[in-house]
């Protein structure tokens, strides 16, 4: 009896190169899409927490600004 071997089976062709992928083919390439979106993600999430952090400093900066108006102003 002959060991299954996922190799042996073509999961698609390709209409315009006439490729055919085998089920393995399949799964490596989205193994690669997966590894390159978790990628680019933790780069969004990264730039999101700088946007976020230069967001709250200008926030800061405002308040402070806002009580030396309100203390000007008082005077």
């Amino acid at each position: 009896m002959k060991n299954f071997n996922f190799d042996d089976y073509v999961f698609s062709v390709d209409g315009i190169t006439g490729h055919s992928y085998s089920i393995c083919d399949i799964i490596h390439q989205m193994r690669k899409r997966i590894e390159k979106l978790e990628e680019e993600n933790l780069q969004t999430t990264n730039v999101l927490y700088e946007i976020m952090n230069s967001l709250n400093s200008v926030d800061f900066r405002i308040d402070i600004l806002e009580e030396t108006f309100k203390m000007n102003k008082n005077v």
